[in-house]
Protein backbone atom coordinates (compact mmCIF):
# COMPACT_ATOMS: atom_id res chain seq x y z
CA UNK A 1 0.00 0.00 0.00
CA UNK A 2 1.05 3.63 -0.26
CA UNK A 3 1.31 3.72 3.55
CA UNK A 4 4.53 1.66 3.41
CA UNK A 5 7.40 3.88 4.45
CA UNK A 6 11.15 3.74 4.74
CA UNK A 7 12.54 5.77 7.64
CA UNK A 8 16.18 6.88 7.41
CA UNK A 9 17.96 8.29 10.44
CA UNK A 10 21.44 9.79 10.22
CA UNK A 11 24.27 9.68 12.74
CA UNK A 12 27.10 12.14 13.16
CA UNK A 13 29.70 12.10 15.92
CA UNK A 14 27.60 9.65 17.93
CA UNK A 15 24.42 11.72 17.72
CA UNK A 16 21.38 10.39 15.87
CA UNK A 17 19.01 12.69 14.02
CA UNK A 18 15.79 13.37 15.91
CA UNK A 19 13.69 13.41 12.77
CA UNK A 20 14.01 10.72 10.11
CA UNK A 21 13.83 11.19 6.36
CA UNK A 22 10.58 9.38 5.51
CA UNK A 23 10.02 7.95 2.04
CA UNK A 24 6.75 6.36 0.94
CA UNK A 25 7.36 3.24 -1.17
CA UNK A 26 4.21 1.57 -2.51
CA UNK A 27 4.19 -2.24 -2.13
CA UNK A 28 7.35 -2.17 0.06
CA UNK A 29 8.14 -5.73 1.21
CA UNK A 30 11.80 -5.81 2.29
CA UNK A 31 15.09 -3.86 2.19
CA UNK A 32 18.80 -4.69 2.29
CA UNK A 33 22.10 -3.05 1.49
CA UNK A 34 24.10 -4.41 -1.43
CA UNK A 35 27.31 -6.32 -0.59
CA UNK A 36 29.49 -3.22 -0.83
CA UNK A 37 26.90 -0.89 0.71
CA UNK A 38 26.71 1.27 -2.42
CA UNK A 39 23.04 0.49 -3.10
CA UNK A 40 19.91 0.14 -1.03
CA UNK A 41 17.98 -2.78 -2.51
CA UNK A 42 14.24 -2.34 -2.06
CA UNK A 43 11.92 -5.27 -2.68
CA UNK A 44 8.40 -4.29 -3.68
CA UNK A 45 5.59 -6.62 -4.64
CA UNK A 46 6.67 -6.58 -8.28
CA UNK A 47 10.25 -5.31 -8.54
CA UNK A 48 13.63 -4.78 -6.97
CA UNK A 49 14.60 -1.12 -6.86
CA UNK A 50 18.14 0.18 -6.48
CA UNK A 51 18.31 3.38 -4.45
CA UNK A 52 21.05 5.60 -3.06
CA UNK A 53 21.40 4.59 0.62
CA UNK A 54 22.40 8.17 1.50
CA UNK A 55 19.25 9.57 -0.11
CA UNK A 56 16.56 6.91 -0.64
CA UNK A 57 13.94 9.64 -0.98
CA UNK A 58 15.44 10.66 -4.33
CA UNK A 59 13.67 7.66 -5.84
CA UNK A 60 14.82 4.53 -7.58
CA UNK A 61 17.97 4.79 -9.67
CA UNK A 62 17.02 1.56 -11.38
CA UNK A 63 13.93 -0.69 -11.28
CA UNK A 64 14.23 -4.36 -12.16
CA UNK A 65 10.70 -5.71 -12.76
CA UNK A 66 9.57 -9.12 -11.51
CA UNK A 67 9.54 -11.94 -14.05
CA UNK A 68 5.74 -12.00 -13.73
CA UNK A 69 3.19 -9.22 -14.30
CA UNK A 70 1.54 -7.24 -11.49
CA UNK A 71 -1.99 -8.48 -10.89
CA UNK A 72 -4.79 -8.23 -8.36
CA UNK A 73 -6.29 -11.60 -9.34
CA UNK A 74 -6.49 -14.25 -6.62
CA UNK A 75 -3.55 -16.63 -6.86
CA UNK A 76 -1.33 -14.20 -8.76
CA UNK A 77 2.26 -14.00 -7.56
CA UNK A 78 4.04 -11.18 -5.76
CA UNK A 79 7.44 -10.86 -4.11
CA UNK A 80 7.27 -11.46 -0.36
CA UNK A 81 10.82 -11.18 0.98
CA UNK A 82 14.47 -11.60 0.13
CA UNK A 83 17.91 -12.15 1.63
CA UNK A 84 21.17 -11.01 0.04
CA UNK A 85 24.30 -13.18 -0.14
CA UNK A 86 27.87 -11.90 -0.41
CA UNK A 87 28.26 -12.95 -4.05
CA UNK A 88 25.82 -10.39 -5.44
CA UNK A 89 22.85 -12.75 -5.49
CA UNK A 90 19.67 -12.72 -3.43
CA UNK A 91 17.14 -15.43 -2.69
CA UNK A 92 13.67 -14.04 -3.39
CA UNK A 93 10.50 -15.71 -2.07
CA UNK A 94 7.08 -15.18 -3.62
CA UNK A 95 3.56 -15.70 -2.35
CA UNK A 96 0.17 -16.08 -4.01
CA UNK A 97 -2.43 -13.39 -3.52
CA UNK A 98 -5.18 -14.85 -1.30
CA UNK A 99 -3.86 -18.40 -1.56
CA UNK A 100 -1.63 -20.85 0.29
CA UNK A 101 0.87 -23.29 -1.15
CA UNK A 102 4.34 -23.74 -2.52
CA UNK A 103 5.34 -20.70 -4.49
CA UNK A 104 8.16 -19.87 -6.88
CA UNK A 105 11.59 -19.01 -5.51
CA UNK A 106 14.03 -16.91 -7.52
CA UNK A 107 17.70 -16.05 -7.45
CA UNK A 108 18.28 -12.39 -8.25
CA UNK A 109 21.64 -11.43 -9.77
CA UNK A 110 22.64 -7.86 -8.95
CA UNK A 111 25.35 -7.89 -11.63
CA UNK A 112 23.06 -9.14 -14.41
CA UNK A 113 20.00 -7.43 -12.89
CA UNK A 114 17.90 -10.47 -13.67
CA UNK A 115 15.92 -13.24 -11.98
CA UNK A 116 16.32 -17.01 -12.40
CA UNK A 117 13.51 -19.26 -11.22
CA UNK A 118 14.58 -22.25 -9.14
CA UNK A 119 13.20 -25.75 -9.83
CA UNK A 120 9.91 -26.76 -8.19
CA UNK A 121 11.78 -28.89 -5.63
CA UNK A 122 13.19 -25.62 -4.22
CA UNK A 123 9.92 -23.67 -4.04
CA UNK A 124 8.95 -22.26 -0.65
CA UNK A 125 5.61 -22.49 1.15
CA UNK A 126 3.62 -19.33 1.83
CA UNK A 127 0.19 -19.09 3.45
CA UNK A 128 -2.62 -16.55 3.16
CA UNK A 129 -1.94 -13.34 5.10
CA UNK A 130 1.47 -14.54 6.25
CA UNK A 131 0.13 -17.13 8.72
CA UNK A 132 2.98 -19.35 7.60
CA UNK A 133 5.73 -17.99 5.41
CA UNK A 134 9.31 -18.86 4.69
CA UNK A 135 11.95 -17.19 6.79
CA UNK A 136 14.96 -16.04 4.78
CA UNK A 137 18.11 -14.98 6.54
CA UNK A 138 21.73 -14.58 5.57
CA UNK A 139 24.71 -15.49 7.69
CA UNK A 140 26.65 -12.54 9.16
CA UNK A 141 29.29 -12.77 6.42
CA UNK A 142 26.70 -13.39 3.67
CA UNK A 143 28.22 -16.72 2.65
CA UNK A 144 24.98 -18.63 3.25
CA UNK A 145 21.28 -17.76 2.97
CA UNK A 146 18.93 -20.12 4.76
CA UNK A 147 15.27 -20.62 3.86
CA UNK A 148 13.25 -22.21 6.64
CA UNK A 149 9.57 -23.06 6.36
CA UNK A 150 7.79 -23.56 9.68
CA UNK A 151 4.28 -24.56 10.68
CA UNK A 152 4.03 -27.46 8.24
CA UNK A 153 3.66 -31.12 9.09
CA UNK A 154 5.86 -32.94 8.37
CA UNK A 155 8.59 -30.33 8.60
CA UNK A 156 9.96 -29.51 5.15
CA UNK A 157 13.66 -29.39 4.40
CA UNK A 158 15.78 -26.37 5.19
CA UNK A 159 17.10 -24.87 1.98
CA UNK A 160 20.52 -23.23 1.81
CA UNK A 161 22.06 -20.93 -0.78
CA UNK A 162 25.86 -21.27 -0.74
CA UNK A 163 27.54 -18.16 -2.19
CA UNK A 164 30.92 -19.86 -2.72
CA UNK A 165 29.35 -21.93 -5.52
CA UNK A 166 26.24 -19.75 -6.20
CA UNK A 167 23.97 -22.74 -5.67
CA UNK A 168 20.81 -23.49 -3.65
CA UNK A 169 19.95 -26.96 -2.37
CA UNK A 170 18.34 -28.88 0.52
Amino acid sequence: SSANQLWRYTESAGIWSATPQVTAIPELRDISLSNDGSKLLVLTGYAIEERDPANPGAGAQRVIPAPFPPSTKQGSRYFGQFAVANDGHAVVATAGLGTSGFSETYIYSSTKRSFSQLPATLHLYAAVDGEVSPMLNGSPDGSVVLAVMGGLNPDPAVLAYNSSVSFMAE
